[in-house]
C-alpha cells in the first residue's frame, strides 16, 4: 500500500522523467523508451518506439516486449492514459490487450484478462505485480553455459570471459555494473595472443537468480 501511495503522489515525476528519456535523437528522429522489470525468476523489457520525432511516448506508438530468459518477443502498438503512467499494449498477433503500470523506466505490473500469446503462438500469461529497484541482484564467481564452452567470471566489479577450445582461453575482460535488471559490460580489452586494448560498452536486460544468471536467452550457472 505504500508503494502504490507513493506511486499516486510522484506521477507527476514520471511523466517528466518519460519525457527526458523519450527522445533518443536531440530531436531529430524518433526515440525509443524502455522499462524493465522481474519476478525473481525472470525478467520483461518493454521498449516503445515513436512514430515521429517529440519527447514522450503516445498512443499509436509501436511496442515490443521480450522475455529474457526465452527471448520470445511480442509486437504492437499501445494506448497511453493515467498521465502516461498507464500502457495499454494493442499486441499485432490477436492477443488480448495487456496493460502495463509503469513509474519512471520501471514495470511495476502487467495484467489482463483474455488470451495472451507471443508471437509464434506461444502462451503468454500477464505476470502481475513486478520487482523493480536500483539492483536485481549480485554476482559472484564463475557463471558457465549449459554447452559448457563460455563462462563468465564476476571478481567484485570486474569481470572476464572465457571460450573453450579443448581448453579454456581468455576472450574478454573489463568492468561491469548492474542496475534497474540490466547489466552493463565495460570492455577493456580482448585477448589474441594478449590483451589487446579495445574499450567498448554493452547494456543488456538480466535476469538473475542465486546460482545463474541469463541474457541473449543464455542461462549461465555457477
Amino acid at each position: 500500500m505504500k508503494r502504490k501511495s507513493v506511486f499516486l503522489l510522484i506521477a507527476g515525476v514520471a511523466v517528466m522523467a518519460l519525457a527526458l528519456v523519450g527522445c533518443g535523437d536531440n530531436g531529430s528522429g524518433p526515440g525509443t523508451v524502455t522499462y524493465t522489470g522481474g519476478t525473481g525468476s525472470n525478467a520483461y523489457r518493454l521498449e516503445i518506439t515513436e512514430n515521429t520525432a517529440r519527447y514522450a511516448a503516445q498512443t499509436g506508438d509501436n511496442f515490443k516486449l521480450i522475455e529474457v530468459i526465452s527471448t520470445k518477443t511480442m509486437f504492437g502498438t499501445i494506448e497511453i492514459s493515467d498521465s502516461g503512467t498507464t500502457i495499454t499494449l494493442m499486441p499485432n498477433n490477436g492477443s488480448d490487450p495487456i496493460i502495463v503500470t509503469v513509474f519512471v523506466n520501471d514495470i511495476v505490473s502487467m495484467n489482463g484478462i483474455g488470451t495472451f500469446f507471443w508471437d509464434g503462438d506461444s502462451p503468454f500469461n500477464p505476470p502481475g505485480d513486478l520487482d523493480s529497484g536500483s539492483n536485481p541482484g549480485s554476482l559472484s564467481g564463475t557463471y558457465t553455459n549449459s554447452d559448457n564452452n563460455f563462462r563468465y567470471t564476476f571478481t567484485g566489479s570486474n569481470y572476464t570471459t572465457e571460450e573453450y577450445y579443448g581448453s579454456w582461453e581468455n576472450h574478454n575482460q573489463g568492468t561491469y555494473s548492474l542496475t534497474q535488471w540490466e547489466i552493463t559490460l565495460n570492455r577493456t580489452h580482448y585477448w589474441s595472443d594478449g590483451w589487446v586494448e579495445s574499450p567498448d560498452s554493452d547494456t543488456f536486460t538480466i535476469s538473475i537468480t542465486s546460482n545463474s544468471f541469463t541474457i541473449h536467452g543464455t542461462t549461465y550457472t555457477k
